[in-house]
């Protein structure tokens, strides 16, 4: 075998392990472009699923505030239902007890037991929709701890605007402060919707008891007094 043969055989073999290598070096980066994409892919969803996941979290304390607001607003109308009937049968009862009227005799200790019903039941209704008013102010080891709510202004009316804004600002960039203080708020109104709803049942309960107590007890009043004479 001569030179130029032999330097053949070497050229064909360096040329064949060119190939094969750049074959590998294509199957390499086929291989790392396909991870690559898989790696994008999957990030891709995770970051949709955390938009959906932040999007529903939204609805969730949008729906739940929109609630609480219209279940104090149907609380207040309701309160303001029974200061207006109870007011009126005051008015009436009261009419009816001056001498003018000359309402029977046995119907007066009836009315004065009405009207102190219904005194009872404005009372509960009134205390009902009395507002609490706080301190005011939030300081700032709760913002710190957390712990503060800066979204109702019973927590905040006190403050100066400075340190509200800074406390505001330090609350939005703490993803775990911001909505730690949307789920306090939603509590917060919880409570106050529950010792709403609490006084207002009281309310009625005693309007319908002392109601039906002080017809029962006129028209006995009236059987008794018709039996007498």
């Amino acid at each position: 075998m001569d030179q130029q043969d032999t330097d053949g055989l070497q050229a064909s073999s360096t040329d064949a392990e060119q190939s094969e290598l750049s074959k590998a070096e294509k199957k390499a980066r086929k291989k790392e472009k396909k991870a690559r994409k898989k790696k994008e892919k999957a990030e891709a969803k995770a970051l949709k699923k955390a938009t959906n996941t932040e999007r529903g979290i939204e609805t969730m304390f949008r729906t739940a505030g929109k609630n609480h607001i219209q279940l104090s607003q149907i609380a207040d109308n309701k309160a303001n239902i029974m200061l207006t009937i109870n007011a009126l049968i005051i008015s009436a009862s009261f009419t009816g007890l001056l001498p003018e009227t000359g309402l029977h005799a046995e119907l007066r200790l009836p009315l004065f037991l009405l009207m102190g019903v219904c005194f009872v039941s404005m009372s509960f209704a009134t205390v009902s929709t009395l507002p609490k008013v706080t301190k005011g102010i939030t300081t700032r080891e709760e913002c710190d701890r957390k712990e503060g709510n800066l979204l109702f202004f019973g927590n905040f009316h006190a403050m100066e605007r400075d340190q509200y804004e800074m406390a505001m600002a330090d609350m939005m960039k703490d993803r775990e402060f911001l909505y730690g203080s949307m789920v306090r708020d939603l509590y917060y109104l919880g409570k106050v919707l529950a010792r709403k709803y609490t006084l207002l049942r009281t309310s009625y309960l005693v309007f319908l008891i002392g109601f039906t107590a002080a017809v029962l007890y006129g028209v006995w009043a009236v059987e008794t007094a018709g039996h007498v004479h």
